[in-house]
C-alpha cells in the first residue's frame, strides 16, 4: 500500500469442528451463498460459504511451515486468475442445483431464489452430496490446474483467493452467484527476522 503500509486480513472460521482436519462438512452444516453473511441457514452466527472457502482453500495450500519456527511469505511480482461460472456448466438445463462448477442461481428457474437455492447444504433434493464439499472440490480443481500448467512458469502458489458473492439483473431476472478470483506469488519460509527477503 502507499508509504510502504501493509493490509492485514484475518479470518476465523468457527463452529464447523471438521473444516481444518478433513475439508468435510456434516450434515447439519449449512450456509448462505453470500460472502457478507451473519448467520448460518440454521440461522446460528456463521460467515458466508465464500468466507468459508477463502480458509479453507488457504489452509489447503499452505498448511503450517514443517518447521514450527518458520512461517511462509510471498513475494513478486502477482498473477490473478478469476473464473466465471457461465465458463463451467455442467447441466444442459438448469435447475438451480449444482448446475455449474462454481454456485450460481437464477430467479428465471425452478421456484426462483428461494432460502433453498441460497442456501448450501447435505443432500438437497436427494442428492446425497453436501453442496459446500461439491463447490470446495471444484475450487481445489482450478487453482491446482494453474499451478500444474505451463503458465506457472516461475513456481508460483496459492498466495490469496476472493469468492466474491455477485448478484446481477438482466430483463428482470436476478442471477446470484460467485466469482473466484486467485492470485499466485512466489513463497518462501523465513525462520528469523533477520533473514533477508527476496526483492523479486
Amino acid at each position: 500500500l502507499p508509504g510502504n503500509k501493509q493490509k492485514l486480513r484475518i479470518i476465523t472460521v468457527t463452529g464447523t469442528g471438521t473444516l481444518e482436519q478433513t475439508g468435510g462438512f456434516g450434515n447439519d452444516e449449512a450456509y448462505f451463498y453470500n460472502r457478507d453473511a451473519y448467520y448460518n441457514c440454521n440461522w446460528e452466527s456463521a460467515p458466508g460459504a465464500a468466507i468459508i472457502f477463502e480458509a479453507m482453500l488457504s489452509t489447503h495450500f499452505n498448511p503450517p511451515h514443517s518447521n514450527p519456527d518458520c512461517r511462509w511469505y510471498f513475494y513478486g511480482a502477482t498473477t490473478t486468475v478469476t473464473h466465471s461460472y457461465e465458463d463451467h456448466q455442467l447441466n444442459a438445463t438448469p435447475l438451480n442445483y449444482l448446475d455449474y462448477k462454481i454456485y450460481a442461481a437464477s430467479s428465471d428457474i425452478g421456484y426462483g431464489l428461494t432460502d433453498e437455492v441460497k442456501c448450501l447444504e447435505w443432500n438437497q433434493n436427494n442428492s446425497g452430496i453436501h453442496e459446500m464439499q461439491f463447490y470446495y472440490d471444484h475450487l481445489k480443481v482450478f487453482v491446482n490446474e494453474w499451478l500444474g500448467s505451463s503458465q506457472n512458469t516461475g513456481n508460483k502458489k496459492l498466495a490469496s483467493s476472493i469468492i466474491d458473492s455477485r448478484s446481477r439483473i438482466v430483463n428482470h431476472v436476478t442471477t446470484i452467484y460467485h466469482e473466484p478470483t486467485f492470485e499466485f506469488r512466489k513463497r518462501g519460509g523465513v525462520c528469523q527476522i533477520s533473514d533477508p527477503l527476496p526483492e523479486n
